[in-house]
């Protein structure tokens, strides 16, 4: 009887768990493969990743020593990469568009989407946005609004201190 019930636990606390642990092991593969890719877009310009991060579907990395930024989006259905030369940029800002809805007893801000935006060094260039959060694809924020004006603030010490 003790070991009956044992097992019976033993395949209940199994099927409560497997969820989680699916989840997990995905997640770690969707890692793997966008920085698989993140590393491969570096690669291309003559660059290794120094150091990167992960916010929601995408990942973003620089090669410290060249002096660019790479940005990797897993989309549902298409994935999205670019790379920026810091050599070229002036500042990085963050750019946000957010809506008012008004509510019961008060309005609501509700962020549609938020951007890094790198402003180059020559006017005569067009700025580079990468897109960091969008209500489209992305129900909640989940953190994307402390990441870009983390990566904002340490990308602009870094173009001053190239000055």
């Amino acid at each position: 009887m003790d070991l009956g019930s044992a097992i019976i636990g033993l395949i209940v606390l199994l099927i409560c768990i497997s969820p989680f642990l699916i989840m997990h092991v995905n997640s770690v593969k969707g890692k793997s493969r966008m920085m698989l890719s993140l590393q491969n877009i570096a690669h291309q310009h003559h660059c290794t990743i120094g150091r990167q991060e992960f916010c929601g579907d995408f990942v973003f990395g620089m090669d410290q020593s060249s002096h660019y930024v790479f940005y990797f989006k897993q989309g549902k259905q298409e994935s999205v990469s670019q790379f920026v030369d810091l050599s070229k940029i002036q500042s990085c800002q963050v750019v946000k568009k957010a809506r008012t809805v008004k509510g019961e007893r008060e309005n609501l801000s509700i962020i549609e989407w938020i951007e890094l935006s790198f402003l180059p060094s020559d006017k005569s260039e067009g700025e580079t946005r990468l897109r960091v959060y969008d209500e489209k694809s992305n129900f909640q924020l989940n953190g994307e609004l402390q990441f870009a004006e983390k990566w904002a603030r340490q990308l602009n010490d870094r173009l001053k201190n190239k000055k």
